[in-house]
């Protein structure tokens, strides 16, 4: 099983892009990874799809959007997060459309960007599910002659999967954490209205475990998938 030591290995600076369904996700999912890329000088944008609005209980919508957003904001500072998009949809109640695939489309065109992580498409979460079926057609059709008017076609050479709370039963890909596990957990612990900070320290478990199950000296690892389109 490889890791992602060509990340390391590269002489050319990267460009990654990471699509989560809702704010935290990224960071739950591949949290380490970024903090990695980013302090290795490689850019790592984040592309958030839904509006997080009804996340924050009692709340009026506008309002619960802003926190969302706000502690997103402080989270992808943590970790180094170059740019960050908000698109805003419907949240719990976002479906596939043309529309979100096109989103996608000019997004990864116009950023250059080398591969693209997203969550995995057996995740429990609906919401989930539906993300992995956008940003696996627009994966796609970015490479493809279609739709030039949301740029020039773009081949990705890294297309990974990660999991969030629905653990993958099986993986190519395995990255040691361990330097960045604190960074992670900081992080985590941005998002304030979702989880405290003893919250955040559980949420990195299932990282601990696949250290464990790997029998390495890592003390905590993130795991991927790739990604091919059936």
């Amino acid at each position: 099983m490889e890791n992602l030591s060509q990340f390391s290995s590269t002489e050319l600076a990267l460009q990654i892009l990471v699509v989560a369904p809702h704010h935290d996700d990224e960071v739950i999912g591949c949290g380490g990874t970024i903090a990695y890329l980013t302090q290795k000088g490689h850019a790592v944008d984040v592309v958030y799809m839904t509006s997080g609005d009804i996340g924050v209980p009692n709340t009026e919508k506008l309002q619960a959007r802003e926190i969302r957003e706000s502690e997103a904001t402080k989270s992808c500072e943590v970790l180094g997060v170059r740019n960050k998009w908000f698109l805003r949809g419907k949240d719990r109640d976002i479906s596939y459309s043309l529309e979100k695939v096109k989103n996608i489309v000019e997004i990864i065109r116009k950023g250059g960007y080398q591969g693209v992580l997203f969550p995995h498409g057996n995740e429990q979460d609906r919401e989930h599910r539906i993300i992995h079926d956008i940003v696996g057609e627009a994966t796609w059709l970015s490479a493809s002659p279609y739709f030039p008017e949301l740029g020039s076609p773009t081949h990705l050479k890294y297309l990974l999967m990660y999991e969030v709370w629905t653990p993958l039963s099986s993986y190519h890909m395995k990255f040691d954490i361990s330097d960045f596990l604190e960074t992670k957990i900081t992080a985590l612990s941005q998002h304030k209205s979702q989880f405290s900070l003893e919250q955040a320290k559980k949420i990195v478990g299932l990282n601990l475990y696949r250290a464990a199950m790997h029998s390495s000296n890592a003390k905590a690892i993130e795991v991927f998938k790739y990604y091919t389109r059936e």
